[in-house]
């Protein structure tokens, strides 16, 4: 008889802390419920707490931030092009006595916030062009690593604004981007979880695919722009190639220029001399000057071994005809001088006078200079 009460009592004592008792782990909460109606108060901290066994029961829910990953849906664009959007959504249970009330368990939230992300999606991609979904921004530069640290003001003297645009000029003009896209779409979806006791705190697209079709246009464009910009690039590379060398030039022009007029003003000066020795050292005798003169105008105009085919009347010949008094002192100064004395050969016409040439053939021209 004690043996059966003694077992009696450890049942029941079994039962009470198994049934009676409810623990509250971190990262959760616990709500106890009355035959579906809640009862008492949110449990939060976590510790160990009593409740009636067989008639209070403590629903868990879990408050930490959890990751609900989508799968790929293909949806229409603005421009009539499907593509294919995996999102990836951070939410978290922000009110369990309301998320108990209206869902009640994580799977039929899970399944609520992929309905609600699935329409956000649709919503959002299909009011806008495919470039939005692509890219976040127009300067496609940005997304060369390093290249975008790359300061254009250096190369163009503060117009780096001006040639961003130059470049992004030909492409194709993002309006709000991936970015903004996702915003709205956390806008949308965050507005509708709110009344489940759901709170979003962000929608990310994890991953765009697009049909085969719209793949190899994607690819198309992406090819033409990028081609596009490298010209745009090298075509500013040679205008400020050319700009480069202009300024040196300008430069060089600068530093050069004092030394050319100096060299100048010196050759001028060293001209003006020697004009004056030429004119000084002639001047004492005019004939031999005249005759010097001549001497030099023959070995310009007529080339080593000439042979004359004319008549020697003109003023030109007019050494070759004969020699006055004071040419023939000046004939023989030049000899007396020894100087190297080429000879030209000269045969006149049959109109020609004999005598032209004298007795002594054809007058030898020195090698004289100017």
């Amino acid at each position: 008889m004690w043996n059966l009460a003694f077992y009696l009592i450890v049942a029941t004592l079994v039962i009470l802390l198994r049934f009676g008792t409810f623990i509250v782990f971190e990262g959760s909460n616990v709500i106890i419920t009355q035959f579906g109606e809640i009862v008492g108060r949110r449990y939060d901290k976590p510790g160990l707490y009593f409740r009636i066994p067989l008639i209070h029961h403590a629903n868990y829910f879990d408050v930490r931030l959890q990751l609900w990953e989508g799968y790929q849906n293909y949806v229409p664009t603005s421009d009539k092009l499907y593509v294919g959007v995996e999102s990836v959504v951070v939410w978290k249970i922000a009110d369990p006595e309301l998320f108990l009330e209206t869902l009640g368990t994580e799977e039929k939230a899970r399944d609520r916030i992929e309905s609600i992300l699935q329409g956000a999606i649709k919503d959002v991609v299909a009011s806008h062009p495919l470039v939005d979904t692509v890219r976040s921004t127009n300067n496609v530069l940005a997304a060369r690593g390093t290249a975008d640290k790359i300061d254009h003001a250096d190369i163009t003297d503060g117009m780096s604004a001006k040639v961003e645009d130059d470049i992004l000029s030909d492409l194709e003009s993002v309006s709000v981007g991936r970015v903004h896209l996702t915003n709205q779409m956390l806008e949308i979806a965050a507005t509708d979880a709110a009344p489940l006791g759901i709170k979003i705190y962000s929608v990310l697209i994890k991953k765009l695919s697009y049909l085969r079709p719209v793949e190899l246009m994607v690819y198309e464009r992406m090819i033409s722009e990028r081609l596009r910009v490298a010209e745009r690039l090298r075509s500013i590379g040679r205008s400020e190639s050319e700009r480069i060398r202009g300024e040196a030039a300008q430069r060089v022009q600068e530093i050069i220029s004092p030394s050319v007029r100096e060299a100048e003003a010196i050759k001028g000066q060293a001209d003006a001399e020697a004009t004056a020795t030429y004119g000084k050292a002639f001047g004492q005798d005019p004939d031999f000057y005249r005759f010097w003169r001549t001497l030099a105008a023959y070995r310009k105009a007529l080339p080593e071994q000439a042979a004359i085919i004319d008549s020697l009347d003109s003023n030109f010949f007019r050494m070759m005809r004969g020699r006055s008094d004071s040419e023939s002192s000046a004939t023989a100064a030049v000899k007396q001088a020894q100087l190297p004395v080429p000879g030209v050969e000269a045969a006149v016409s049959s109109e020609a006078p004999n005598h032209a040439l004298g007795d002594s053939g054809p007058l030898p021209i020195p090698d004289v200079e100017k």
